[in-house]
């Protein structure tokens, strides 16, 4: 949510640390269903368009995908998005072009695509690199700013 000015989430946030009045408004640019209740449609839609799953190039394993934890840490910068919306919120691209995948999408089909064990690099950076993909991003960093999780879609 916006508290204060900051987009934070609600449920970490103490009150009584916080200057009084407090402020509290939905995401921006985001549909208002009720109160600060805000319809994440779009969101979910821009989300799915990635294929946000493993897509395995060759048969699955019996038991596991294995990695080396070098092939682990490199997926680091970019497992923790919690889906929060906080960045897509913020972005003032989103908000001019609802068809833009956001921050949050572009993060997780890096995420994707920086897994070893995923086999659909090249679909997702085809899916990426359309109009409505990472070259609409105009690097505000806003999305950055407001990760909870300190996270850089950018």
């Amino acid at each position: 949510m916006h508290i204060n000015g900051k987009y934070t989430l609600a449920c970490k946030t103490q009150i009584s640390a916080l200057q009084q009045p407090v402020t509290v408004r939905p995401l921006a640019h985001l549909p208002i269903v009720k109160d600060l209740v805000v319809d994440l449609t779009q969101f979910w839609e821009n989300y799915k368009t990635i294929k946000p799953y493993l897509i395995p190039s060759e048969k699955p394993p019996e038991k596991e995908y294995l990695q080396t934890p070098e092939q682990r840490k490199k997926l680091d910068p970019h497992v923790d998005c919690i889906l929060c919306a906080a960045c897509y919120g913020s972005c003032p691209v989103s908000n001019g072009d609802p068809n833009y995948l956001g921050p949050h999408a572009l993060l997780k089909a890096l995420r994707f695509v920086e897994d070893s064990r995923d086999g659909a690099k090249h679909e997702r950076l085809a899916v990426v690199a359309k109009d409505v993909g990472v070259f609409r991003c105009h690097t505000i960093f806003n999305c950055q700013k407001v990760c909870p999780r300190d996270l850089d879609p950018t």
